[in-house]
This record gives structure tokens, sequence and C-alpha cells, in this order.
């Protein structure tokens, strides 16, 4: 919208309207035009209904222009009819525009038009590709986990702890974001872990603790060299969430700052989340447990920052919990 207003130099504001806005089902047959896009006045007017933003005499200008399919131009502003393979019903309006336009003017706005619509849908369908990236996250990470008596919830609160950890460390919105949709990945490596020792109701031996250790190795080689950003974040979480601070973790003994922010954060919500809830092996830790715990892994499993900001965001943390309870 921007764009076409910066390009013709005369409006002074501009809005896109159309059905196809994420429509449930029950609402196939709602056909009325919902304002999409906005510069201008109509910029606090998106998800609107455009009977709701505009007036008598530009709501007639409108429905004018939807039934010729054609461009209807008035004293100072127009209503240019979209179409698209998959929706003949959307509208572009323009105001604040002169009474002669010149036939470049006329011509931008006719080539606009005609694109706006495939844009805002290959827009809608960017969206719908990662909205599924993100389902598909959680319905692998729940099918491990359906192998062991944790509960698909564990997955969900981790990557809700994350992010609030993230925010709290300082992190963009861009990788907050990322860590929560990529950390519910962290255990995808135990599928390769026998049910003999990923669900011992007690105390692992020896050697199959060696055999548990494996699953970060074996997630992150389910991970690795994927293009797809939430998969590789996904990797590295998987491969490093084991580690700890002071480098007696697990399997690189990597220390400090050569473990991944990423993996420093999962490291953190993830043993939260499994002290607070009941487990094969144990009870759940009270509150006040849990603290004193993670308190006192402080520089040594925990990065000191982030046990800092454990402890300023504790009541969201547990608003986490109570959200997704077993």
């Amino acid at each position: 919208m921007q764009q076409l207003t910066s390009l013709l130099g005369i409006a002074d504001q501009a809005m896109y309207a159309t059905t196809l806005v994420a429509q449930n089902p029950e609402q196939e047959n709602n056909k009325k035009l919902i304002v999409c896009s906005g510069t201008g006045d109509f910029e606090q007017s998106e998800g609107k209904e455009l009977e709701d933003v505009l007036q008598t005499e530009q709501l007639s200008a409108c429905q004018q222009a939807l039934n010729e399919k054609s461009i209807i131009y008035k004293d100072n502003y127009l209503f240019a009819y979209c179409s698209s393979e998959y929706n003949h019903n959307s509208m572009l309006f323009i105001s604040g525009i002169p009474k002669d336009l010149t036939p470049t003017q006329r011509h931008l706005i006719e080539i606009f038009s005609q694109n706006v619509q495939l844009a805002f849908e290959n827009v809608q369908l960017q969206s719908e590709i990662e909205a599924t990236q993100q389902e598909l996250v959680y319905r692998l990470s729940e099918a491990v986990e359906q192998r062991s008596t944790e509960t698909g919830n564990h997955v969900k609160r981790v990557a809700h702890i994350c992010h609030i950890l993230a925010q709290g460390y300082g992190l963009s919105k861009h990788d907050a974001d990322l860590v929560r949709l990529a950390s519910p990945l962290h255990d995808v490596g135990k599928v390769g872990i026998p049910d003999a020792v990923l669900n011992k109701p007690a105390k692992l031996d020896a050697q199959e603790w060696e055999i548990m250790k494996t699953h970060t190795d074996k997630g992150y080689v389910i991970l690795k060299d994927s293009p797809h950003e939430i998969v590789s974040a996904g990797a590295i979480i998987a491969k490093e969430h084991h580690e700890k601070w002071d480098g007696s973790g697990y399997p690189q003994g990597l220390k400090g700052d050569e473990i991944n922010v990423f993996g420093r954060i999962v490291a953190l919500a993830d043993v939260y989340d499994a002290l607070r809830h009941k487990r094969c092996y144990k009870e759940s830790w009270t509150l006040q447990n849990v603290v004193d715990e993670i308190n006192g892994q402080k520089g040594t499993h925990f990065e000191p920052k982030l046990v800092e900001v454990f402890n300023e965001k504790l009541n969201e943390l547990e608003t986490v919990l109570s959200r997704y309870p077993d």
C-alpha cells in the first residue's frame, strides 16, 4: 500500500479489503469485505468490515466497482476491483487523488490492482506454511513424549518458558520466537532410546546412563543440515541442552559462552519444568525447593544471568505451568 501511494505521490490514504481473511468453515458463505491493510486514517481499520469504515456514498462506488469488475474514479478517490484465481471479491480504495490523473498514474493503479490480490495470498500462504511447520514440530515432539511417561504438555510448557526467559535475557524478538518454536525438539533423540531405559522407574545404572546420554547426539543427527531455521535451531538445542555452564555437562563438555544461548535457555527451562512435575522416577518438587535448587546451581549448571532472569520471571513461569497442566 505504501509503495503504491509513494509511486503515485498523490494519495493521502489507501486501503485494501477482501473476503479472503482466515475464514472458518462456518463462515464460508460470509462475503462481507474485511479491511486487510491500510494507510493514513485506515491504518487502525484492519480487521473491520468495510461497511463500518466507509461512508454511504463510498460504499455505493465500491459496490459499483464490484459489480462492473472495474476501476471507478470519483472526485478525490477511487475503487479498483481486484481478483485472482482463488478470490474474486476484493477491493482497493485510494483517496486524496486529483481529478485529472495522468495516463502513467492510471496505468500504475491498474497494474497494482491486478497484482495486489496475488501478493496478499502469497503472504497468507507463507503464514500458513509457518503455522504448519510449528504444528509439525509440536506433533513430532509430542510423539516422542508418548514413548515416555512425560506428557505432550511438557514440550508446550518448555516452549513458553523458553520464550519468557529469552525475552528477559534480552534476545531479539526474532530469536525469542525462534527458541520458542525450536525448543520442543530438544528431546527428539529419545526416539532412539530403548523403552527399558527411557521409562525405568528407578535410578539408571552406569551403562544405562551412558545410553540415555546418547539422545543428545541422536537428536542432532536427526535434525542437522536442515535449510530451515527452526529445524536448524532445534539441532543445536537437541545437542547442547544438557551442557553445563561450568563445563561438566554432556555430550561435549562445553563451558560458558561455548554453549549456544538457545542451549543454555532450554537447559534451565527443561530442568525447571521437570522438577515441578511428577516423573516415573520421582515426585514433583515444591516451588521453593525448585527455586533453591536452580539458584544453588547458579554458575555451575546454569548461566548466572539466566538464573537472575528466572528469579525475576518466576510468577510468569508458574502461570505457564498452570495453563498447561499434566
